[in-house]
């Protein structure tokens, strides 16, 4: 028992310092959606959707006078998840497509449900804002 106790406590240290945020990541808020009756979808399954939709989120500018979105449905078997890049009314922004990639996986890794199995969320830098909402 103690011997599994000091094996978890050393992975989760691992993972922490693997997974360590760069300072840019630092800067994006999480809000994980709310996991009460919340649809899931396997994280595993989006990185090529992610991938496509970044591609094509980079080719626009968002803002400044106006909130300007880009959003793309994934349909699954059993559900479908929501993609969406948008700027504050105040700003704007043109995204990379390493960045939209980042910030899109970030809720992915951070509001896990069991497993890979993940709730899903809201990225948001004050200016830019990403969402993956699983429905």
């Amino acid at each position: 028992m103690m011997v599994t106790r000091i094996l978890a406590a050393s992975l989760l240290c691992v993972a922490s310092v693997l997974s360590a945020p760069t300072e840019a990541d630092a800067a994006l808020r999480v809000q994980c959606y709310d996991a009460t009756g919340a649809a899931t979808v396997d994280m595993n399954t989006l990185t090529s959707a992610i991938d496509s939709f970044c591609a094509k989120a980079a080719t626009m500018t968002y803002g400044p006078q106006t909130v300007d979105s880009y959003q793309q449905t994934v349909f699954y078997i059993k559900n479908q998840v929501v993609l969406e890049a948008q700027n504050s009314a105040s700003c704007s922004f043109k995204p990379k497509a390493s960045a939209c990639k980042t910030a899109m996986k970030r809720p992915l890794k951070e509001c896990i449900s069991q497993g890979s199995w993940t709730y899903g969320g809201h990225v948001s830098d004050g200016c830019s804002s990403y969402s993956v909402k699983p429905q």
